[in-house]
């Protein structure tokens, strides 16, 4: 089907009442040209009366929620009031590509209907591919696209996720303990969690569970007087006069969370602690200044002091069972008993968080002249500043009238709230503030184990953590069973996902795992892993279509460094299948520089005299072709660690950035040489043979830069393992001259080799507050950064 173009949109053709000028101004997006459409409430309208399966819609009364990822895809999950009940609609637009024409044929190999708008598709939610073949074909109530589906079959309310809750908040819902089972609806859930089916609430709350599933009765939505429910969140079925009248059930809302609180807290559940919250309100930050960028420094600054006060131990103890989002249409009473719905976001978290969130969600949806409804307990500005930044991008997303003015009521509660949080503590031994403006270096970060590690917390006593990272959903984490196994695990803001050697965004990895004796040696969830076979090859899995990068450097390098005598050895590509994200490489003979380090310091010695000789022959490869790295792109490489580290960590290693990022600034143009970039002591190998060679692994990142690179990345990581004690001072000095003294090395000039150093020291002090480390590495490293003379080993 097609559809005729208003205002060179994708819009229905013309209909009485529809404008054809442009909408206000709003968010833009070059890469989604019809994202206009989509935000302007009259042309979404207009599409979603044209769609020919729904039978006398009324697309203005459509409730709405929308998710658009800037440069990539926009996503529009609307509810349509129809002669035959609500139904659920998505509607979607994507960036280059044809995952149009795909969302399009998926829906009609469902045998549904697909409905074509220029880039814009929109079928039946039963066809979203997040979410079938599980939604019905029921009445819908609120609709995520890509996340989940609630409607209503019978006497049940029905919720669809894309994802199962944690199993212990499903545990909870469906089997809570008595106390708090009268204030929930009977529930049960199938398909592993993903479908939970609650009991519609029924008018006489004074019978047992079994009596409530058996009776149900519609919904009557507490409010505060004079504004009714969002109807994103699943309208009401009762008129207004119906409604429950919140001054007065005021005590029994407040019943009801008080016996949530006093409820044990399972062990599973997900942790509200600063580990989750800071991560989760820079995101929405992000999100807010994407569609209004003149808030982007009000966001900052607002982030910013949620930061200040988390580092300086301001966030409340997460020892309370609470709801995570608890608002007043989460909330049904009858006969004087509260009811509370939605238990998704249950989680381990200060006791005050869910009377911040039933503030914030009043000033998220109500006008402001509407009479807001007291907190059901007590709160504090903490929490309130952390829960109005979570839910700023709510207006928006839902397209409630008027939402740039609600986000700014968000925003302006904020500010009251950082402005009500108490001066900060004084900070305790051992730790520094940020330094006054003097000249004088900083001091240096504070010496406790950083505080991301804590989210480290929820997964499994019995699993080891090896590495952790920054993710776009919390962070994602390498362990080892106490078995030997590797295991990656994503913990995020709501749920520990522990990924069993399955990984959507790398779907290679799985049946190469199935192989007989294939051995999973590292795996960074959502990027990369690597296997060994039975036969002794690697496997090395990426995102389809990422082989190249892989593949690239280690077929450069051999072909320009045949015959050359100091030429290091790289792995031959055995196999690459680019469209599964596959690479198989032979195996390269012999230790790596990490494993002398430890177990032969002489070894180590000559290996590293015999590196600088290697990355000579390196730098004979023409840099044609290439991509280059130069000293602003290792400055931005640096800010983006320190800022993880800050941002998630809570600490100050930004304020250590001028030990490096001047002197990257003051270097001149290099002399653009083929460099390795990420040479470290695991990336050398000393080959197995009768002549000596120097084995390099993962030319992923081969490019065109400063030959001063290499020598200071590899200097950085000997004084890192010096730090780490995995070798001894004398061993690592040792390393450090023959370094120092190869050919070529000598000869790099200082200024160069003390900018790259220090920037990698920098970024080793960032990248060390997501791993288990020893109290004072990162703090170590960061005074390291500012010495003057890299080559000295202290």
């Amino acid at each position: 089907m097609t559809a005729a173009r208003v205002g060179g949109r994708g819009v229905p053709g013309a209909q009485p009442g529809v404008p054809t000028a442009p909408p206000a101004a709003g968010p833009e997006d070059p890469a989604l040209p019809e994202l206009d459409v989509l935000v302007h409430r009259p042309w979404l309208a207009a599409l979603l009366d044209r769609l020919p399966w729904l039978d006398d819609p009324d697309g203005a009364a459509a409730a709405v929620r929308l998710r658009w990822k800037p440069g990539t895809n926009v996503r529009l999950g609307a509810v349509v009031p129809t002669a035959h009940g609500p139904a659920a609609v998505l509607v979607a637009s994507f960036g280059p590509g044809r995952k149009a024409d795909a969302l399009a044929a998926h829906a009609r190999r469902l045998d549904l209907p697909a409905y074509r708008a220029g880039s814009l598709v929109a079928v039946p939610a039963r066809a979203d591919p997040n979410l079938a073949p599980l939604v019905p074909a029921d009445p819908a109530l609120a609709y995520n696209p890509a996340r989940r589906w609630v409607g209503r079959a019978g006497g049940w309310a029905l919720k669809v996720h894309a994802v199962a809750p944690p199993a212990d908040v499903t545990n909870l819902v469906t089997n809570p303990p008595p106390g708090l089972a009268v204030h929930l609806p009977a529930a049960h859930a199938d398909h592993g969690g993903r479908v939970l089916r609650s009991a519609w609430v029924p008018g006489d709350l004074r019978g047992s569970r079994g009596d409530r599933a058996a009776a149900p009765v519609q919904h009557a939505t507490v409010e505060p007087d004079g504004a009714r429910g969002d109807p994103a969140d699943g309208p009401s079925d009762l008129p207004a006069d119906d409604a429950a009248d919140l001054p007065a059930d005021h005590a029994a809302v407040r019943a009801a969370v008080a016996a949530l609180h006093a409820t044990p807290v399972p062990a599973g559940l997900p942790v509200l602690d600063e580990v989750a919250i800071l991560p989760a309100a820079q995101a929405a930050a992000h999100a807010v200044a994407a569609t209004l960028p003149a808030e982007r420094d009000r966001l900052a600054a607002l982030v910013h002091a949620l930061q200040q006060a988390c580092t300086a131990g301001r966030w409340p103890p997460a020892g309370t069972l609470v709801h995570g989002d608890l608002s007043p249409d989460q909330v049904v009473v009858a006969c004087g008993r509260a009811i509370l719905l939605d238990l998704d976001r249950a989680a381990r978290g200060p006791a005050g968080w869910d009377g911040a969130t039933w503030e914030v969600a009043q000033l998220a949806a109500a006008p402001p002249t509407a009479p807001a409804a007291a907190a059901p307990g007590p709160t504090g500005p903490i929490l309130v500043l952390a829960a109005a930044l979570l839910r700023a991008p709510e207006p928006f997303r839902r397209l409630r009238p008027g939402w740039p003015r609600l986000t700014s009521q968000l925003l302006d509660r904020a500010e009251g709230a950082a402005r009500d949080l108490a001066p900060a503590p004084p900070h305790p031994a051992g730790t520094a503030s940020r330094p006054a403006a003097t000249g004088a270096p900083p001091p240096p970060p504070a010496t406790r184990t950083a505080p991301a590690l804590r989210a480290l917390r929820r997964l499994p006593t019995s699993l080891q953590v090896r590495r952790a990272w920054p993710h776009r959903d919390g962070l994602a984490v390498e362990t080892r069973t106490a078995h030997g196994t590797v295991l990656a695990a994503l913990v995020t803001d709501d749920r520990t996902r522990l990924l069993a050697g399955a990984d959507s965004a790398l779907p290679a990895l799985a049946p190469a795992l199935r192989e007989p004796g294939a051995v999973l040696l590292g795996h960074r969830p959502g990027r990369r892993a690597v296997l060994r076979r039975a036969d002794g090859r690697y496997v090395k899995v990426v995102r389809p279509g990422r082989t190249g990068a892989v593949v690239d450097g280690l077929r450069r390098a051999p072909r320009h460094l045949a015959g050359l005598p100091d030429a290091p050895i790289v792995p031959a590509v055995h196999a690459h299948d680019p469209a599964a994200g596959q690479v198989v490489l032979d195996p390269v003979p012999g230790p790596s520089l990490h494993e002398l380090l430890r177990d032969d310091p002489a070894a180590a010695t000559e290996l590293t005299a015999w590196i600088g000789a290697a990355l000579g022959a390196l730098a004979t490869i023409p840099v044609a072709g290439l991509p280059r790295h130069d000293a602003d792109a290792e400055a931005r490489v640096l800010r983006r660690w320190l800022d993880d580290a800050d941002g998630w960590a809570g600490t100050d290693l930004a304020d250590h950035a001028d030990a490096a990022l001047p002197r990257l600034a003051a270097l001149p143009e290099p002399a653009w040489t083929a460099c390795h970039r990420d040479l470290h002591d695991k990336q050398v190998l000393a080959v197995a043979g009768p002549d000596r060679a120097v084995g390099l692994l993962d030319l992923d990142t081969l490019c065109a830069a400063d030959p001063a690179v290499d020598a200071a990345n590899l200097l950085a990581h000997l004084h890192l393992r010096h730090l780490q004690g995995h070798c001894t001072t004398d061993t690592a000095r040792r390393c450090a001259t023959a370094l120092h003294a190869a050919a070529g090395v000598a000869a790099l000039p200082p200024a160069a080799v003390a900018a790259y150093t220090a920037a990698t020291l920098l970024r080793l002090a960032a990248v060390y507050t997501f791993r288990p480390a020893r109290p004072h590495l990162v703090r170590r490293l960061a005074i390291l950064a500012a010495t003057p003379d890299p080559w000295r080993i202290p």
